[in-house]
């Protein structure tokens, strides 16, 4: 149990009180987290089986499983978390963006990738998504073993997961595109994808420069 202590005084014979500086669950005790395990039956039966267990973890929501979220409740305790698509997809998504970040390809193929990536999520029709079709459809052959094994080792499932995008549909919103001096580009994954171009070229004294290319022209700035 973690939860918060407080200070108060024990009431004592003829008019007495003791001071107390670590009373806890009073009417005012705030719960960060509790586990709870009730025995189903008489007695004492082993673990696991036989025993109902019950969790409050305030940092432990449906968006969030992650980091210290989950270490009351999987490693202290020794509990599953229970599984839904939605944070299953969040993970994949979570993931694959990180392979594309550190992966071994110059800016414009990463650039492709993150393409791929917003389009088998947001507009691919298929029900399910999957490690080993991503990597088949979308990643160079020297790269999908790699892929495959960056996902097991952060312990993803590679059994088709039902695609359920409501923990990340805003993300899918926009693209965006982060330069020095905040500068920014952004749109709809689907407008970026076909109307814009993203190059590494080479600027003054070898630096390294991105050139863009919108095929249109300005509508309107501020």
């Amino acid at each position: 149990m973690k939860a918060e202590l407080h200070e108060g005084f024990l009431r004592g014979a003829n008019l007495q009180a003791t001071f107390v500086d670590s009373l806890f669950l009073s009417p005012k005790t705030k719960l960060y987290k509790i586990g709870l395990f009730v025995a189903e039956a008489a007695g004492i039966p082993p673990m696991p089986e036989g025993w109902a267990a019950t969790v409050y973890d305030s940092q432990l929501t449906s968006a969030q499983r992650d980091g210290a979220a989950t270490y009351f409740h999987s490693v202290f305790l020794g509990l599953d978390i229970p599984e839904n698509n939605a944070q299953r997809v969040k993970q994949f998504w979570q993931k694959t963006r990180d392979y594309i970040n550190s992966a071994p390809v110059d800016q414009e193929r990463r650039v492709d990738l993150y393409n791929s990536l917003y389009s088998y999520l947001k507009v691919d029709q298929t029900p399910t998504i999957q490690v080993g079709q991503f990597a088949d459809r979308f990643l160079e052959p020297e790269l999908r073993d790699e892929y495959r094994e960056h996902m097991a080792r952060e312990r993803f499932p590679i059994r088709a997961i039902g695609k359920d995008l409501s923990e990340i549909a805003g993300s899918l919103r926009l693209r965006r595109f982060r330069f020095p001096n905040s500068i920014q580009l952004s749109g709809p994954p689907e407008a970026i994808r076909e109307l814009v171009d993203v190059s590494e070229v080479e600027g003054d004294d070898g630096a390294r420069w991105t050139q863009i290319t919108v095929r249109g022209m300005i509508q309107s700035q501020d």
